[in-house]
């Protein structure tokens, strides 16, 4: 019985772990970074979430947007973008944190490569500054429910691919 139960709470933590994968691409300079897995926790819903790590909590995000009035379309809009490739175009705010180390998303993604971000915290205690800017978002066709985002705002564009989490409707 101790077994089963072992192996029943292994496999829920495990689940939670998997459950928190994303992909994320950046876009700079007219070019595109690879997809890369990351492991990390989110908090919202599909008009707008936080990224944070998940030992820090939802307080320490290191990057947040929301969406001004997201909606998702009609069975029959859904469809037609769908098979037709249309993305779906909205407006809002991102929040995301900058150091002496990187002072905009664009310097830090540049030095990287791809996905770079500062955490609200920095281990060596130097001081951090939350940048909230404003962004158009645009969403990828969907059937159901969205999964890929592309938030551009300052000078770059951070794709998200939701992989494999649903929010509830």
């Amino acid at each position: 019985m101790m077994k089963k139960l072992l192996f029943i709470a292994f496999m829920v933590i495990f689940s939670l772990h998997v459950s928190a994968q994303i992909k994320l691409a950046v876009r700079f300079d007219g070019y595109w970074s690879d997809w890369n897995i990351y492991v990390t926790s989110i908090r919202g819903n599909y008009s707008g979430f936080m990224i944070y790590d998940r030992i820090n909590g939802p307080w320490e995000y290191f990057f947040k947007f929301q969406i001004d009035g997201f909606y998702i379309p009609d069975k029959q809009t859904l469809k037609e973008n769908y098979k037709y490739g249309q993305w779906y175009e909205y407006y809002g705010t991102v929040e995301y944190y900058i150091s002496d180390d990187f002072q905009s998303a664009y310097e830090a993604f540049k030095s990287k490569k791809g996905p770079a971000f500062t955490r609200p915290k920095q281990e060596n205690g130097r001081p951090t500054k939350k940048i909230v800017s404003p962004a158009k978002i645009k969403i990828a066709p969907y059937k159901d429910h969205p999964r890929v985002y592309n938030i551009w705002y300052d000078n770059v564009c951070l794709g998200i691919d939701l992989y494999n989490i649903s929010f509830k409707k």
